[in-house]
């Protein structure tokens, strides 16, 4: 069987061009050329003013972001076991978590570099604002509701939502470590209402009041059933926290190979597809959210780079979707 190929199309008289610029073809040997040549564009959509920062829904804005979270104010009630710290230490952590006793998991508090600083002012900043948007989505009383933090990584997002009066929490997460370690901060925070378990997000079916879709949209490439399935799983609320592209449409935009490193927050291939901020509010509006509003946050003031932080600068951002 003849295999179709241009030279085939050239020798049956057909005419083909051939004066165009090799764009898409990024393979193992050359994906470095991929982010120069998607920053062509990006440059040129700069100089003529047109990534401006949209703001096309309401928002809510959480003061004081940079305290410490109900959940990790739950560990000064009670020493830390040096064989639980030990135990912390086995896994190497990509997030902040306070630990008590002058701890974190990123290492001893007073020793944190200036990489780890940056961490740990986000990590506040994020739950600080994420979790005290939903707790104000509640008037502040979240007793009875339940959470589905679907790829919960270490689980700090839902042990804190239980320490600001949630009933339960489920999260999973495809990588067994990351099962683990949430595993270990619930100990620490002596948080008994949270289980965790290894699974395919697409295989979630339970319902609960509220799910989490916490950096997750931009590690995979199916986001439609990924947005399809937070409106199916909840029964009030979705909060969707992701990257977000400034370009003026709505669509997706490609990450793909080397880029993508496989660590403990990456998806499970070398592909992914990021929203623009247009393109994830018109999703989650087409899956049948009734509502979508943005979160914010007031940033820690000793928080120096902030102005160049993805949140400040609006790469990434969250939105609530209410059912």
């Amino acid at each position: 069987m003849r295999h179709p190929s241009i030279e085939s199309a050239q020798t049956a008289g057909a005419a083909v061009s051939t004066s165009i610029e090799q764009w898409g073809k990024v393979s193992a040997n050359n994906s470095a050329e991929f982010p120069r040549r998607y920053s062509e564009w990006l440059n040129a959509l700069r100089r003529h003013e047109l990534l401006p920062i949209e703001r096309l829904l309401p928002t809510i804005t959480i003061p004081d972001c940079g305290t410490i979270p109900p959940a990790m104010q739950r560990v000064s009630e009670t020493p830390l076991d040096p064989q639980l710290l030990a135990a912390i230490r086995g896994y190497k952590w990509g997030y902040y978590f306070h630990l008590g006793d002058g701890q974190s998991t990123l290492g001893e508090e007073k020793n944190e570099t200036a990489a780890q600083r940056t961490s740990r002012q986000r990590t506040l900043y994020r739950m600080n604002a994420i979790n005290g948007a939903i707790a104000a989505l509640y008037g502040g009383e979240l007793k009875g509701k339940r959470v589905t933090d679907l790829a919960c990584n270490h689980g700090a997002f839902s042990l804190d939502l239980i320490a600001r009066g949630a009933a339960a929490a489920r999260g999973v997460d495809i990588r067994p470590e990351n099962i683990e370690k949430a595993k270990l901060l619930a100990r620490r925070t002596r948080i008994e209402e949270a289980e965790f378990a290894q699974a395919d997000i697409y295989d979630e079916t339970g319902q609960s009041e509220i799910v989490l879709c916490l950096g997750l949209m931009y590690h995979v490439t199916k986001q439609y059933e990924l947005i399809e399935l937070c409106h199916g799983l909840c029964t009030e609320i979705s909060v969707i926290d992701t990257i977000t592209h400034k370009e003026p449409f709505s669509g997706f935009v490609l990450g793909l190979g080397g880029l993508i490193p496989q660590v403990h927050a990456a998806g499970t291939i070398n592909v992914e597809l990021h929203p623009t901020y247009r393109g994830l509010i018109d999703l989650m509006r087409a899956v049948g959210f009734r509502e979508i509003v943005e979160v914010e946050g007031v940033p820690d003031p000793s928080w120096t780079n902030w102005d160049s932080d993805v949140y400040a600068v609006k790469t990434r951002r969250c939105l609530i979707g209410l059912k």
